[in-house]
């Protein structure tokens, strides 16, 4: 932040109204809202606060710590009015997993600047916010999954790698700061996240091959209702060529020719719940493997 006077200018606006606030006041805006004499974050920079919070929470230490990107994001509902019918504003971020193992939204807009917003994770859909009734965090977990922060300068911090996105914002304008924040790879566990990795792509590729293969039965279905030729097979499949291909050489031969239906075990591997159950089991593994324990971790003296 210091690095970008512009920036920094952006954030003293959204945070202080422009009210000259100090470099100090910008990286520490729940002190300053909250009227408290003693700041005991005084004099540190944004990335040295931000790092401190992510190494008490993730048990790692600062020096661990590298930012990838750091950039503010603007949401806008689609029937704001900003007087300006052809422009294209987004309203909300699909879900999806980020680059790095630690994430942070910091929300720039008050609460009452824009209706819906907020980040939501996949893996808290199904939440039940009535038993949140008697804590702290009740106001902030909405029904649906989505975390709204209750201040402007509060963050979102959370593990990258696990489904998340900006719900929709339906009027008026939210701005975030968004940081992606690497970990030394002597923190890491090896092959943790390349499991992952391969056990959601084989998630993506079930529900595709599902997708794919129903839309092309329902083609080749409005072909046949037509009354002519079924024209272009969209989703043939035929052994033969690999074995013998006249009626009495494929007598007791194990092959296949024609179109392929949609087994059960391709509609079971490719439905929406089932690929969403698999997922958050392997977001579940990740969590509690990614990240040794300090008595198993490399040697820092090196770090980044």
């Amino acid at each position: 932040i210091e690095d970008c006077p512009e920036l920094e200018k952006y954030l003293k606006n959204k945070l202080f109204g422009g009210g000259g606030a100090d470099d100090e006041e910008v990286v520490d805006a729940d002190s300053e809202s909250s009227g408290e004499g003693d700041n005991t974050d005084a004099g540190l920079t944004f990335e040295e606060h931000v790092f401190g919070i992510i190494a008490e929470i993730f048990n790692v230490d600062e020096s661990d710590l590298e930012f990838m990107d750091l950039f503010c994001a603007h949401y806008e509902g689609k029937g704001t009015d900003n007087g300006d019918d052809a422009r294209t504003v987004m309203d909300r971020l699909e879900p999806h997993r980020d680059g790095t193992l630690i994430s942070f939204t910091i929300v720039l807009s008050p609460p009452d600047a824009y209706q819906g917003g907020g980040t939501i994770f996949d893996a808290l859909v199904d939440a039940d916010i009535s038993a949140l009734t008697n804590s702290d965090s009740s106001n902030a977990l909405q029904e649906g999954g989505a975390i709204k922060v209750q201040t402007a300068g509060e963050a979102v911090l959370h593990c990258g790698k696990i489904q998340h996105g900006a719900h929709i914002v339906t009027s008026g304008e939210r701005t975030t700061l968004t940081g992606f924040v690497d970990v030394d790879d002597r923190c890491v566990r090896d092959g943790v996240l390349a499991r992952a990795c391969k056990n959601w792509g084989r998630m993506d590729n079930a529900a595709k091959r599902l997708k794919r293969q129903e839309q092309m039965m329902t083609k080749l279905k409005q072909e046949k209702n037509n009354g002519g030729d079924e024209g272009e097979r969209p989703w043939e499949l035929s052994s033969a060529k690999y074995t013998r291909t006249t009626p009495t050489e494929i007598v007791g031969r194990s092959h296949l020719q024609g179109n392929v239906p949609i087994f059960s075990s391709v509609q079971k591997r490719g439905s929406y719940e089932h690929c969403r159950i698999k997922n958050l089991e392997t977001e579940d593994i990740l969590l509690r493997d990614i990240l040794l324990e300090r008595d198993e971790r490399k040697d820092n003296s090196l770090g980044f």
